[in-house]
């Protein structure tokens, strides 16, 4: 009986099921009687195909066909063709299932279950049933099935599958020559209360001014707060208040030969991004213009024309394209011309069209093309936003305002053996920001970072520094008090290098910011005692970390260090933490895993100084994304703007400038030469002069 062999169909990798595959298999195999291993073995490799034979053969080597068995053969190609999914991953998927558009009740439940089978839930029938109720399209039975207090997943599967047939014999005796399931998105429930059942006549669908789409009956954000306004009755997306907000600033119509075409919004406002623009050459003339890919045409207006017209006369052609504004205004057109277009070492002969006035210069989707202008889009779909929000949400207590505290033990810094207290004055206080530095001291007393002393050994005098907002920040001017006595923390700190290589080759970026880094350190009573502040209000000793104390970087770096270690690409460097993920699912579980440890520290983030899930981030004063690390726009500018330096320091300070971003400066040496020839010259001088001065006076050096 072992000997005899079975006819059965290859296995397709593209297109069947390996577990669906090996276990019909098996079966045949018991129903022909084969039980020995090396005959199953035998007939798999007859019926198996070439292109599954060729891959046991791979995966085997140095090993034979005959030196394995046919279970180890099942279980090598278990893992090849059908690897065990990730549980988080699967979850994901199952959360965010919800019935397609025309999908029927059995399809929908079926599909539940099989994605259910990696998720390995400990009570499977809760979490379908949940998600059945949630994710189905007839919202009437939907709403029906939430009333119950008691609803089982058997409930709710025969209710979805008793409400489909309903449906459809519904129609069937209202003469409906359709067939299949009913409509995906049933009438509103307030509606089913109001009239008699049956299709909703096109006279009984409005524009809801509730909810800003179609419907009949009563609109069920009846009831709802809007976000925007705070007002009840209606949601953000119809908010009027909303859009009499966005004012647009420019909308640019465009019609040919009665063609409508799609425009640009430009908005006002304290939010308002900038314009993405290009430089390009019309005619050798250098023109800055806005890429608008909403614009079908590029357009340049009437000053960047004479400009172009300044270098030889030409004449525009007439041009039936018409152009209007948002209040349906004309624009006057001057005409169209052609002209070879420089962008990046391309010259194209392309199509330009010339605006009377002096709006802006902008480049349409008809030269992104020739021009090879690809434009980066940073998003993330909504199941991925959605998934980011349950992620904070989860850790919210993260982001909660007021100040941390560390959880772990109290923090020493060591004083060296020699050391003895230093008491220095409090400094005299501008009356113009007094106020204000009395309150931060008082807010610091309430969070229990400062407490009042009448007497103390050590005093460091107070240095007040006002931030860009107008608040004060206190720092003590610790370097000729607790700096000369404590020892240096010598926790080596990770390089730029280091952390872009520990980010190398992700895709998503999110950079988290810790709030007041330092302060969320306790520090144990001698040290509280050391770092205490001489203000305008008498003395305090600090329980916290406080910034300016040369041992608290090293300090407060090994703490994080050793709080997210293990950690895959997660890079931090004292208060600023950066995540990298090659897909944003991976990049979403190493966030999900700091917030974790960071919650469990006891620590806070600023949240509103943290990025999350970017394709392009600013960190350490550089710009990552996937294709590497660039030069920020700000340290550029700050090079551009520099005035001529007109002292030694000046000069030394301008070349320390392009010292932070020599990597990315060709032949650098070569460029600052004469400047450095400059410094040694000026050295040089110096030098001859004080041999010239102590010749004078006599004084041998």
């Amino acid at each position: 009986m072992d000997r005899k062999a079975v006819k059965f169909r290859e296995f397709n990798p593209q297109t069947d099921n390996w577990d669906n595959y090996i276990d019909r298999l098996n079966f045949c195999f018991e129903a022909n009687g084969i039980l020995m291993d090396q005959i199953k073995r035998a007939n798999f490799f007859t019926i198996c195909g070439a292109q599954v034979f060729e891959t046991v053969l791979a995966l085997i080597t140095p090993k034979k066909c005959s030196e394995v068995t046919y279970e180890d053969i099942v279980q090598i190609l278990t893992k090849h063709y059908s690897p065990k999914p990730n549980e988080i991953s699967t979850s994901f998927k199952f959360y965010n299932r919800n019935q397609k558009s025309g999908e029927s009740a059995s399809d929908f439940i079926a599909q539940l279950r099989t994605i259910s089978v990696g998720c390995k839930f400990t009570d499977l029938e809760r979490m379908l049933r949940d998600r059945l109720v949630c994710g189905m399209n007839n919202k009437q039975l939907q709403y029906e099935l939430l009333k119950r207090d008691t609803l089982t997943y058997k409930d709710v599967v025969d209710a979805m599958l008793t409400s489909e047939s309903a449906g459809r014999d519904v129609r069937i005796i209202q003469g409906d020559a359709a067939s299949g399931p009913p409509p995906a998105e049933p009438m509103d429930i307030n509606a089913v209360q109001q009239r008699a059942p049956g299709p909703a006549t096109t006279s009984n669908v409005r524009l809801c001014y509730r909810c800003g789409d179609r419907h009949a009956g009563t609109c069920r954000f009846i009831n709802a707060i809007c976000r925007y306004c705070k007002k009840k009755g209606h949601i953000e997306k119809a908010c009027i208040s909303k859009k009499k907000s966005l004012k647009p600033d420019i909308h640019f119509t465009e019609k040919e030969e009665e063609e409508q075409l799609n425009g640009i919004y430009v908005m006002k406002g304290d939010d308002r991004v900038p314009p993405y623009e290009v430089q390009v050459q019309i005619d050798k003339v250098t023109t800055r213009m806005q890429v608008d890919t909403g614009a079908s045409f590029s357009l340049i207006n009437e000053r960047t024309w004479q400009a172009v017209c300044s270098r030889q006369p030409m004449a525009l052609q007439p041009t039936s394209l018409r152009l209007r504004t948002w209040t349906e205004a004309p624009v006057i057109l001057l005409g169209r011309i052609s002209l070879p277009v420089t962008y990046k070492n391309r010259t194209r002969q392309l199509t330009v069209i010339v605006a009377k006035g002096d709006g802006p210069n902008l480049l349409g989707r008809n030269w992104l093309e020739p021009l090879e202008i690809s434009l980066k889009i940073n998003f993330i779909s909504n199941n991925q936003s959605s998934y980011l929000e349950k992620i904070v949400t989860k850790h919210n207590e993260v982001f909660k305002e007021g100040l941390g505290t560390y959880r772990g033990k109290p923090v020493t810094v060591h004083l060296k053996p020699e050391a003895r207290p230093k008491f220095l004055k409090a400094r005299p206080v501008p009356f113009a920001i007094k106020d204000r530095v009395e309150k931060e001291i008082d807010r610091l007393v309430e969070e229990g970072v400062l407490r009042s002393e009448s007497y103390s050994d050590w005093a460091t005098p107070v240095v007040p520094i006002v931030k860009k907002n107008g608040e004060i920040r206190l720092c003590g001017d610790y370097r000729s008090t607790v700096n000369l006595a404590t020892e240096p923390d010598t926790y080596p700190m990770p390089t730029a290098s280091e952390v872009f290589a520990t980010v190398a080759g992700a895709k998503y970026f999110t950079t988290l910011d810790l709030d007041r880094a330092y302060t969320q350190v306790i520090v144990d009573n001698d040290t509280a005692k050391l770092l205490t502040l001489n203000t305008c209000k008498g003395l305090f000793s600090v329980h916290r970390l406080a910034f300016g104390v040369k041992a608290c970087p090293g300090i407060f770096q090994r703490l994080m260090t050793s709080l997210l270690g293990g950690i895959a690409g997660v890079a931090v460097l004292i208060d600023d933490i950066i995540i990298g993920g090659t897909t944003i699912e991976e990049m979403f579980n190493r966030l999900d895993a700091v917030l974790e440890r960071i919650k469990n520290a006891g620590l806070r983030l600023n949240k509103s100084k943290c990025k999350f899930a970017q394709t392009r981030v600013e960190f350490l004063g550089f710009i990552i994304d996937a294709e590497g690390i660039h030069p920020a726009r700000s340290k550029v500018e700050c090079i551009w703007n520099t005035p001529a330096p007109q002292n030694v320091q000046q000069l030394q300070a301008f070349l320390g400038l392009y010292n932070f971003d020599e990597r990315f400066i060709p032949q650098k040496a070569a460029l600052l030469e004469p400047l450095h020839r400059l410094l040694d010259i000026i050295f040089l001088l110096l030098d001859y002069r004080l041999f010239c001065l102590s010749s004078l006076f006599g004084i041998v050096t």
